[in-house]
């Protein structure tokens, strides 16, 4: 599992979200999501790009921060 993974699955403990919750804040399809967290020998493994996971990282800070960004 790489990096980018690894943070994904530290984040989702760290703020008890589960796939959907992921998917609906990134506006992503479940499937992609669950395929971030599947381990790296499944056939639905893929990798989390870097701007993905950071675009997660703002959502949640703008999330918890702010009402209404827009």
């Amino acid at each position: 599992m790489n990096q980018t993974n690894r943070e994904l699955l530290r984040i989702m403990e760290n703020f008890d979200l589960s796939c959907a919750d992921v998917a609906k804040a990134l506006g992503l399809p479940l499937q992609l999501v669950e395929g971030w967290i599947a381990p790296p020998e499944s056939e639905n493994y893929q990798q989390m790009s870097e701007v993905e996971l950071r675009l997660l990282q703002y959502s949640l800070m703008t999330e918890n921060n702010l009402t209404h960004l827009f």
